[in-house]
């Protein structure tokens, strides 16, 4: 990569350098406040680990997604239990939200919902969705964040993986295998019981 797709990428400035023509020319190039020598190519710290860094994680999310994704979520199940939207066709549904999953940068929520009795979800996504810009609001007066995420709604399908699983625990050859008694281990042979 050449130091002036680099400068392109990084929106680096270039002051101008002061060497005289008998010594080795450097440019000093301010990179995110840091002045760094530079002959050539770029070599700063934030190029590399930038385009290193994986925004996923096998891990799992980080307790500030966490943190971040209850705090949101708790905001959202209140304004929506008290109606403080100003939309009668989406106050008359009781909303329950599941979930508020983040994204590694704080970006994006994907708040999980579901309507008392699961009627009506799509009517409801769309809905929520319509007032995202009222709901973000909301969200910025409870809590303080330098960018307030994007909402994105989906269907909270937990409650059909707890149906699931029930059909599967119900299941005849489960229960079978549940239920069974502890068998002792078998005997090695030579190894008897009894009278000497």
């Amino acid at each position: 990569m050449s130091f002036v797709q680099v400068q392109r990428l990084c929106n680096v400035k270039q002051q101008p350098s002061k060497a005289t023509s008998g010594q080795r020319r450097w440019a000093k190039t301010r990179v995110h406040g840091l002045v760094m020598p530079v002959a050539g190519q770029v070599i700063s710290p934030y190029v590399g680990r930038m385009a290193h860094k994986n925004l996923t994680s096998a891990k799992g999310p980080s307790q500030r997604q966490l943190r971040v994704g209850e705090l949101i979520r708790r905001i959202l199940s209140e304004v929506l239990s008290r109606g403080d939207v100003h939309d009668p066709d989406l106050n008359r549904f009781y909303i329950t939200v599941g979930e508020v999953q983040m994204s590694a940068d704080l970006r994006v929520a994907t708040v999980h919902v579901m309507p008392l009795g699961g009627k009506d979800v799509e009517v409801a996504i769309a809905l929520l969705a319509k007032h995202q810009g009222e709901l973000r609001h909301h969200v910025s007066k409870g809590m303080i964040i330098k960018h307030v995420p994007e909402l994105r709604f989906r269907r909270d399908i937990t409650f059909d993986q707890l149906d699931e699983t029930r059909r599967l625990l119900g299941d005849e050859r489960v229960r079978r295998d549940v239920e069974a008694p502890e068998q002792p281990p078998e005997q090695a042979p030579g190894d008897e019981d009894g009278d000497a």
